[in-house]
Parts: structure tokens; C-alpha cells; sequence
């Protein structure tokens, strides 16, 4: 019994990773109809983003392009985080978007429910990120 204890308190530590990377998964992917579907408010949001001079860059040329470059980037993050051993690339593809995400809403786009979503996935993917630190750290360690 108190062997038990201790393997159950174990597998506890990890469950604020899982529900960190699941929540940011789960973001990321439920936009996607939204974005590769087409929908008038996707639409009009990188239209909006893309008459932007400094913003046409960051978005690949504004709607439709960067609608679906950013849709492709947040599905291959959204699948990264699904995957145990590969969360800590889909928690920087997720913090990176969602970094860019951010500063299009607090400059352009204003505060609304998708600048909230943007957050939450910001920092469920920087959490995610923290605690597969070690596996960052190995991988920069190995390509330098």
C-alpha cells in the first residue's frame, strides 16, 4: 500500500502536461475549419491583416495565402502536441503562432474571444514547452 501511494502521486505530476498540450491542441485544431474552411469572419480577418503594409509579410501576403499557411502551421502544432515525444516542437510551433497571433490582436485586430483563445494556447504551449526543456536543450545541444 504505500508503495502504491507513491507510483500514483508519480504519474500525478505529469497530468498538468497532458491537459496543457491536449488544451492547446485542441485550440489550435477547432480554428481550422474556420481558417482552411474559408469562413466570411477567416476571410475578412486576413483581409484585414493583409492591408497592412508591415502585417502582409508576417502573413504571407494577407487572405488567402497566409489563411492557409497559418492554418497548415497550427494543424502541424495542433498533431505535435497530440504526440508524447514530439510536444515540445508543436509547444514552440504553438507559442511562436501564437505569439504572432497576439500581436496582430493588441495592433491591429483588437481584444475579443479570439485574442482570449490565442492566450490560453500561448500559455498552455509555453507550459508544455517548459517542462520538455531538457528535450529543447538536447536538441539545440545536438544541431550546434
Amino acid at each position: 500500500m504505500y508503495w502504491g501511494i507513491y507510483e500514483t502521486m508519480n504519474k500525478m505530476k505529469h497530468l498538468p502536461f497532458h491537459i496543457a498540450r491536449i488544451l492547446a491542441a485542441a485550440l489550435l485544431l477547432m480554428t481550422l475549419r474556420h481558417k482552411l474552411g474559408g469562413t466570411d469572419e477567416s476571410v475578412q480577418l486576413f483581409t484585414q491583416l493583409g492591408s497592412e503594409t508591415w502585417s502582409r509579410i508576417a502573413t504571407f501576403g494577407g487572405e488567402p495565402t497566409g489563411r492557409y499557411v497559418v492554418g497548415i502551421l497550427e494543424l502541424i502544432a495542433g498533431i505535435l502536441l497530440l504526440v508524447p515525444r514530439a510536444a515540445w516542437f508543436g509547444g514552440l510551433m504553438g507559442m511562436g503562432l501564437m505569439v504572432g497571433a497576439f500581436i496582430f490582436h493588441a495592433f491591429i485586430l483588437g481584444f475579443d474571444a479570439l485574442f482570449v483563445m490565442a492566450l490560453i494556447v500561448l500559455f498552455a504551449s509555453a507550459y508544455v514547452a517548459w517542462h520538455e526543456r531538457k528535450k529543447i536543450m538536447n536538441f539545440v545541444v545536438e544541431i550546434v
